[in-house]
Formats: structure tokens, C-alpha cells, sequence
């Protein structure tokens, strides 16, 4: 129930400051208890987590990770080679949105990894592969000097990277017993490819070689044309929210703070600090121990009763039980009892009138974040760090079916988007301020929104840049609403970019 207080309060251009001093007095009295018993099961959750986690291999996280990794890096080299096709404008371009120079080395590293955790040796022929055609067959021979002898597979790889990239002489009878062998044992890839190439070339099978330069440049032909369908899509939707950006400021310098106001959110929140903080911890705990729940069910189940269960569809109810309770509980216990809604303390309703504004700032917002992301990638290469692989790899985004495909981008897309800015602009953000101001209360709320996402560096200050600029919009336009957008329409390109290239 909506109360006229609340509406004749915030029909107003500025944000609704005297909301939160109105129910201060009425605010409810949470046990003290209750809340440190929530917070340590919560850091107790959470240590475990990061413990498993980091007990965890890095590639664990990933199902079948020598059947993802060989994908990766066969669409990357095959995108890699294709860009000498193009224009030199078009091959700058791609550099500067995707902001690593050198493709080889991380794939080389990956490669690296995966040799630790697993015992199939065509792991050690990709790595070989990779070396030889950055350049550094020294590499690739001392790499090949430390396979054991004994093993008759990587002596078998061993002799074919050598007759490939090594200059080592065989008879034409020779190399086509290698190319029977490496046939049966290595999949039809970018890497078969590549070897079959070399040795045809070395056996001087030019009706192979014509054959496989044709297979070859028709997978290239494929891959230009959707990286210039990529290129145009993000070029141009940069352009357009950069020109969203410069209509924005103009409006700022016109009208002021109040020309960029969609919404009249209460901030400070109509809850005091210590409440947020509360509710949060009482969330996070019913979330842990709902997914605890599940796992013990699903783990019961698939023990005695049946393993085919759409992975998909338990990481969407997952999901579901990961954001839920937290706003769940807000309602029920801060605004409820005042007859207020999230959507009105959020600042989500919108007006006719306001949606152009709203437009400009969710584009805005997503060319500043673009921004953000080229410089962070620039400054990652120079030091050295680059985007793990397993941070962004979904295996429903490449192999998974139509339905498995479209609850990925509803996860991805739609819930995460919606609460995650109920519960870190929302919750987290909101409630700082009313300790801090705006910007350390960004600050501080942006980092603990990267902090949760549990990537390297690079994807750290990355989702940290974003979190700052959906704080800062949700404090300027008192309204969830942009950071939303942003974050749903930031989402579905970076997913939209992976289905073009690795699909």
C-alpha cells in the first residue's frame, strides 16, 4: 500500500531525504544476537568457500576443461590468423576493443596449467603447436625434450611436431604414417589443422595442402565476417553512447543535477546503517543455508535415485536462492510494516516524460563502462595480467542447446542485473551513505561487488569500475533503473561477443 505522505514527499526533483528521518523512530529492533550469530555463519560460508575455492584446481571450474581450452584457442588462433586478411583499420580496431596484442602466450600458459591437472598428452602437442607458430621452436623442442621416452603417444607427438616445425628429415613414407597417426589421434581442430598443413608441406603433397588451405580459409571467411558483424555492433554502439554521453553532460550543464533525476529514491535509505547491515547478514544466512540444503538434496538424489538432471536448470534455481532472501527480507521487515515497496524506495518508477533522460544515462553508462574495460585491459597487458579464461567460458554458451542457451542469458542477462542492484546499490551502497557520502560509499560498495565475483585482477577492477558507475548513477538519477539497464545491457553484449566468436 502506497501512502500519500510518500508520494507528496517525492514528487519533487531531488531525492527524498526526510523519508529516512520519518521512520528512524519506527525502525525495528533486530536482536543483536541473532545478527552475530547470522554474521558468523556467514564468514564461516564464506571462509569455506574461499578455502574449497582455493583448494580448488582453477581449471575444475570448468567441465571438460581440455575440450574448452582446445576450442578457445582454435577459434582464437583461427581469428588471429584471419585478421591479416582484413584492413589495417579493421585489425586495429579488433586490437583496441579486445586490448591483447600478443594471443599465443596466454594460450601458451593455459596450456601450461592444464598439463598439471591433466594426464593426456595431446595437452603437450597443443602447447608445441602454439610455440612453433608464435615462432619458438627452441621452445618447442626443449618442451618436447622433457616428455618421458617411454610414453609411446608423446614420442608419437614428439616426432611429429619435429618432422612439422623441427626441419627433422623423413621420407614421403614416413610423413604419411605420420599423418595417419596424428589423424587418429588428434580431433578435426585448428591444431590438426596446422600439423596436417606442415606436414603435407614437408612431403610436398600439394593436392593435401591445396585442401587444407581451402578448409582453412573457409572456417577464416566465417570468422571475418562475424568479427566485422562483432566490430560493427560494438563500434557502433560505442559512438552512440558516447554521443548519450555528451547529450548528458550538456543536459547537467543546462539543468543541473536535477536535468538527470528519473526517480526519487530515499537516500540516505529509510533504515538505519546497523538495519541494513542486519538484514543483509540474516539474507546471506538463509541463502547459505539453502544452498547447503540443495546441495545435500541433489547429492542424495543423484546417489540413489537419478543423475539426469538439467545442470542449467539447477544453476537458474540456484541462482534463484542466491539473490532472493536478502531483498525478501528487506521488504518484510523494513518496509513492509510502513506500507512501503522496493519499487518505490528504489526509485523505479518511471515516467513518460523521463525515459529519454533514462535512455542517455543507461548509454552513458555503458560507454563509460566500455571505457573503463579497454583501459583496465591496456594496463593489464602492460603489467603482464590478462583475463583467465575460465572467468568467462560458458559451456551452455558454446555447446549447449537452444534452452539451455536462453536460461544462460536469463541468469546472466535478466536476474543478475536486477539483484544485484537490489542488493549492492540497493542494500549495500544505500546503507553506507548513511555513514559516508556518495563517493567512498561507491567506493567501498564497488569493491565488495568485485570482491563476491571472485576474479583475477583484471576482471576485478573491472566489475569494480562498472559497480562505481551504476552507484554513481543510482545517486544522480535517484533510480535503480539505469544501473539496471547498464548492468543487463553490459551483460548481454559481453555474452553476445562470446556467441558470435566461440559459438
Amino acid at each position: 500500500m502506497e501512502h500519500d505522505s510518500y508520494r507528496q514527499e517525492h514528487e519533487g526533483p531531488g531525492v527524498g531525504d526526510g523519508l529516512a528521518d520519518q521512520l528512524e523512530d519506527s525502525t525495528v529492533k533486530f536482536s543483536r544476537g541473532w545478527t552475530l550469530v547470522c554474521t558468523v555463519i556467514v564468514l564461516g560460508g564464506i571462509g569455506l568457500l574461499v578455502w574449497s575455492y582455493s583448494m580448488r584446481a582453477t581449471l575444475e571450474r570448468v567441465e571438460k576443461p581440455e575440450r574448452a581450452l582446445a576450442h578457445i584457442a582454435s577459434r582464437s588462433m583461427l581469428l588471429e590468423s584471419s585478421l591479416s586478411q582484413v584492413s589495417p583499420w579493421e585489425r586495429y580496431v579488433h586490437r583496441a576493443l579486445n586490448g591483447e596484442e600478443e594471443t599465443v602466450q596466454p594460450l601458451v600458459q593455459w596450456y601450461s596449467e592444464l598439463a598439471h591437472e591433466s594426464d593426456d598428452s595431446v595437452n603437450a602437442l597443443y602447447a608445441g603447436v602454439l610455440e612453433a607458430e608464435a615462432g619458438h621452436v627452441d621452445r618447442m623442442k626443449k618442451r618436447g625434450a622433457t616428455w618421458d621416452v617411454e610414453d609411446e603417444r608423446r614420442q608419437l607427438f614428439r616426432d611429429i611436431l619435429e618432422a612439422a616445425y623441427g626441419g627433422k628429415a623423413h621420407t614421403p613414407e614416413g610423413i604419411h604414417r605420420l599423418q595417419a597417426r596424428l589423424a587418429e589421434e588428434v580431433p578435426d581442430n585448428w591444431f590438426y589443422r596446422r600439423l596436417a598443413f606442415q606436414l603435407a608441406t614437408q612431403a610436398h603433397d600439394t593436392a593435401f595442402v591445396r585442401m587444407t588451405q581451402d578448409h582453412v580459409q573457409s572456417r577464416q571467411n566465417q570468422l571475418v565476417w562475424r568479427n566485422r558483424l562483432l566490430i560493427f555492433i560494438e563500434v557502433g554502439g560505442a559512438l552512440v553512447s558516447l554521443a548519450a554521453l555528451v547529450t548528458l553532460l550538456w543536459i547537467r550543464y543546462r539543468k543541473g543535477a536535477d536535468g538527470l533525476v528519473i526517480g526519487h529514491a530515499a537516500l540516505p535509505p529509510p533504515w538505519k546503517g546497523g538495519d541494513g547491515f542486519a538484514v543483509l547478514m540474516r539474507g546471506a544466512a538463509v541463502t547459505l543455508l539453502l544452498l547447503s540444503g540443495m546441495g545435500a538434496f541433489l547429492g542424495a538424489y543423484f546417489s540413489f535415485m537419478s543423475s539426469d538432471v538439467n545442470e542449467r536448470l539447477i544453476e537458474l534455481i540456484s541462482t534463484v536462492m542466491l539473490y532472493v532472501p536478502i531483498p525478501l527480507l528487506l521488504y518484510y521487515y523494513l518496509l513492509r510494516p510502513k506500507g512501503y515497496s522496493l519499487r518505490h524506495v528504489f526509485g523505479c518508477q518511471l515516467r513518460h516524460a523521463r525515459v529519454g533522460v533514462f535512455s542517455l544515462t543507461v548509454l552513458a553508462l555503458f560507454a563509460c563502462g566500455l571505457f573503463g574495460d579497454v583501459v583496465v585491459s591496456f594496463a593489464g597487458d602492460v603489467v603482464g595480467q590478462s583475463t583467465h579464461w575460465t572467468e568467462w567460458f560458458h559451456n551452455s554458451l558454446v555447446w549447449g542447446n537452444e534452452t539451455e542457451l536462453f536460461m544462460l542469458f536469463v541468469e546472466v542477462a535478466v536476474l543478475a542485473p536486477i539483484f544485484e542492484e537490489i542488493i549492492f546499490r540497493g542494500i549495500v551502497y544505500a546503507s553506507l551513505r548513511r555513514r559516508f557520502g556518495w563517493i567512498l560509499s561507491a567506493v567501498l560498495s564497488a569493491a565488495i561487488f568485485a570482491l563476491v565475483h571472485g576474479y583475477g585482477m583484471v576482471g576485478l577492477l573491472a566489475v569494480g569500475w562498472s559497480g562505481f558507475l551504476w552507484a554513481w548513477a543510482y545517486e544522480k538519477t535517484g533510480s535503480l533503473l539505469p544501473g539496471i539497464a547498464a548492468h543487463a545491457l553490459n551483460n548481454f553484449v559481453f555474452l553476445a561477443s562470446l556467441l558470435v566468436v566461440f559459438r
